[in-house]
């Protein structure tokens, strides 16, 4: 065999050596799922309760509006005295 030959192979073989997967032997704990479902469900409540209050804010608008014009006509009832209604 030539030498650059000899090279190419030992080149490759160190090159697929280095590649190869071993374990990385690193611990993680339990702080670190934990924080990330933390996280999770955190994003997740801030999302839902972003999206229910959008929804929600123009109906609770006309509702309390409804509302308002009911309790001036029965405001403005009750300030009629029974002797001018009838």
């Amino acid at each position: 065999m030539n030498k650059l030959r000899m090279l190419n192979i030992i080149s490759c073989l160190i090159a697929l050596y280095a590649l190869m997967p071993t374990a990385a032997l690193a611990y993680i704990g339990p702080g670190a799922g934990l924080g990330l479902v933390g996280t999770f469900f955190g994003l997740t409540w801030a999302v839902g309760l972003g999206v229910v209050l959008t929804v929600l804010w123009p109906v609770l608008w006309f509702w309390r509006r409804a509302a308002e014009k009911k309790s001036k006509q029965v405001g403005q009832e009750a300030a009629i005295s029974p002797r001018e209604k009838e």
